[in-house]
């Protein structure tokens, strides 16, 4: 238990899951680019079985697939219904709960029920209830009595209910989503290759860099200031300008979806075109990233040590 409880906190930072996505990615690019290419190659390419008599489940239009099909189609829809539980909580309790701050979004998972079992008043005053008997012992035994572990025990299955089944399965999804899937996502899908008949430098991958830097803050920074100014959005409290230019361009670390999409696009019939995509994505997320926290370093306030 202790060591459970030891990684669900750890999984809960996500500056680890970031730094762990992003080890990977890098860890990808090197085997892709060493001897181990072809045992990396042949990991993505291996088929997937799991045979209930003639009938393969992981398979798609008769064919098995493949590791890399496998991360992109099915562990991916996890984290997708992760996203869209967190944009359906937003929406219900969050930033975006006020119709005035709801610009755009993409409304997801909304079959998950949002209400809990129990509400927040009854729950209150059954823990009370349970609370005020339990069973209390004058002996300095650290050990519980059968008859406290049973009151407590209640006191779990009241917290459980007061949990709506939302929050629960969000809550549930984003240790395998940050710490499996998408690391694993980024192992399948970054290993840009640098030698060979195409190269990483080309039309392609000045596009994806480009959207990236300039389109993502151009149209993050062009629809916040047409939202403020209109008055269908307020300014966040503490951002101005010059916060809001940072945050535009911390939005071209276009990552996972970026990868995700470029394999829509080019994978199978042009990898040539792949290859510069992934090195796109990978330049422009880098570049997107350092500009945007020099930016904020710049222009935010500095927290004075006591």
């Amino acid at each position: 238990m202790i060591i459970l409880r030891t990684v669900k906190n750890f999984s809960s930072l996500n500056i680890a899951a970031s730094i762990l996505l992003f080890l990977m990615a890098i860890l990808a690019a090197v085997i892709a680019n060493s001897p181990m290419a072809p045992l990396y190659q042949g990991f993505l390419l291996q088929e997937l079985h799991l045979r209930i008599g003639d009938f393969n489940l992981f398979s798609h239009g008769g064919h098995p697939l493949k590791m890399i099909e496998f991360i992109n189609d099915c562990l991916m829809t996890v984290f997708f219904l992760a996203v869209g539980l967190e944009i359906k909580r937003e929406l219900l309790v969050g930033e975006l709960s006020s119709f005035r701050n709801t610009i755009s979004g993409v409304i997801l998972a909304f079959v998950i029920p949002a209400r809990p079992r129990l509400d927040a008043g009854k729950y209150i005053k059954r823990i009370r209830d349970i609370i005020g008997d339990f069973p209390v012992t004058k002996s300095d035994n650290i050990i519980l009595t059968n008859e406290q572990i049973a009151t407590l025990k209640q006191v779990e299955r009241a917290s459980d209910h007061v949990i709506s089944p939302l929050q629960s399965l969000e809550d549930n999804l984003h240790g395998a989503v940050n710490f499996v899937i998408l690391p694993l996502f980024a192992f399948a899908n970054a290993g840009v290759v640098f030698s060979g008949g195409g190269g990483v430098v080309g039309a392609v991958s000045i596009a994806v860099a480009a959207g990236l830097l300039l389109g993502k803050f151009i149209g993050i920074f062009l629809f916040t200031w047409l939202a403020v100014k209109s008055g269908l959005s307020s300014m966040p409290p503490g951002m101005n300008w010059r916060s809001v230019a940072g945050v535009s361009l911390l939005g071209g670390i276009g990552f996972t979806v970026s990868l995700f999409i470029a394999n829509l696009s080019f994978a199978g019939e042009y990898p040539d075109l792949l290859n510069q995509a992934k090195f796109g994505v990978l330049l422009g997320t880098i570049v997107a990233g350092m500009l945007g926290y020099m930016v904020l370093n710049a222009v935010l306030p500095k927290v004075k040590n006591k």
